[in-house]
């Protein structure tokens, strides 16, 4: 099952392709999970029933079965049966994986480190692995271990590009430890300078420290490698939006829009652009946009506020100009001496 296409996934290539499969499971503990999912996506589940039904032994059946859990957002479904498959006696390897997997999405991260490390217990010398054990370390905020972690697996395998970006990730976090971050990008790059995600990584560290004029060469080089992934262009249209210039960076978030949805900050940065421009109809649109991810968010309400503020007051300066029109357009008609005469009352 493939589970995730986010850049945090794609940052960390191990777990992309995984599947999970289980065989040998059926009984009513599935009859009432696909009655729960009848009453969602009645069409798809009558397929999912069908194909269940067929043959319970085949490994395929339970795929699509837990892919259709997934796709419905139903995370905690899928933990329900991979705990069921685990009781079972299938403990192997792709199982905790997954399960790790569907704890860092439910943004449980002590839950997915224990994960991960059950994995290791059975294969020691996977070194991606203990990337996203540091990744969900960073989470917690436990720099140390985060980077105690990263090192295991530079350890094992030095060769690893995603491994150093990691580390630099994890060092950019420490404020003081920017030149030593800014190594381990290069690094990194060094090993693999195709990899888009590891120079959007670049482009956000020099961002951060407000170097905008390397951020844009580095999201340039991310863009070039990978012109259909909508993160570098909202990255870029972010950093426009630092240096202020912010129709270009309305246009670079736009163009990310075309491919893919935003996250919190890109919706932020694009309503604050609008609002800048003095475009508050658009710059509203974004707030709520924004607003949706974060209800309770200080800055963006207090910004919709402003907003409103200049769109009301818009709208009772075009009546007055109305009013003032229909006035001076009535006096005007009065100080005409001759208004609705023709040629003839002049001959």
């Amino acid at each position: 099952m493939i589970l995730n296409s986010s850049r945090t996934y794609r940052s960390n290539n191990l777990l992309c392709n995984k599947l999970i499969g289980y065989d040998k499971m059926k009984d009513t503990f599935f009859e009432e999970k696909l009655n729960k999912l009848k009453q969602i996506n009645g069409e798809d589940v009558e397929l999912l029933m069908e194909s269940a039904e067929a043959d319970s032994d085949e490994l395929a059946n339970w795929q699509v079965l837990t892919n259709e859990f997934f796709n419905l957002g139903m995370l905690s479904e899928v933990l329900v049966i991979i705990d069921h498959v685990i009781g079972l006696g299938y403990d192997d390897e792709d199982i905790w994986i997954t399960k790790g997997i569907i704890y860092d999405l439910m943004e449980n991260h002590q839950e997915t480190i224990n994960c991960f490390k059950k994995v290791l217990e059975i294969n020691p010398d996977d070194a991606e692995l203990w990337a996203m054990i540091a990744n969900s370390y960073l989470q917690l905020d436990d720099i140390p271990k985060a980077l105690e972690s990263i090192d295991e697996g530079i350890k094992i395998n030095s060769e690893i590009p995603k491994l150093w970006a990691t580390k630099g990730n994890i060092l950019l976090s420490l404020d003081s430890e920017f030149d030593e971050a800014l190594e381990c990008y290069n690094a990194a790059l060094k090993l693999d300078p195709n990899d888009d995600d590891i120079w959007y990584d670049l482009s956000n560290a020099y961002s951060l420290n407000n170097q905008y004029s390397n951020a844009l060469d580095a999201i340039d080089q991310a863009i070039s490698i990978n012109p259909d992934c909508s993160d570098n262009w909202f990255s870029k249209g972010i950093i426009f939006h630092y240096m202020e210039r912010f129709k270009e960076a309305i246009e670079y978030i736009n163009m990310g829009l075309e491919m893919g949805t935003p996250d919190f900050d890109t919706w932020g940065a694009l309503a604050y652009s609008y609002y800048n421009l003095k475009d508050y109809e658009n710059a509203l649109d974004a707030i709520n946009h924004a607003l949706e991810l974060e209800p309770d968010n200080s800055d963006l309400l207090m910004l919709r506020g402003m907003v409103s503020i200049e769109l009301n007051m818009s709208k009772r300066t075009s009546k007055c100009e109305d009013k003032l029109f229909e006035s001076d357009s009535k006096n005007y008609d009065e100080q005409i001496p001759y208004k609705g005469t023709t040629l003839d009352d002049f001959k």
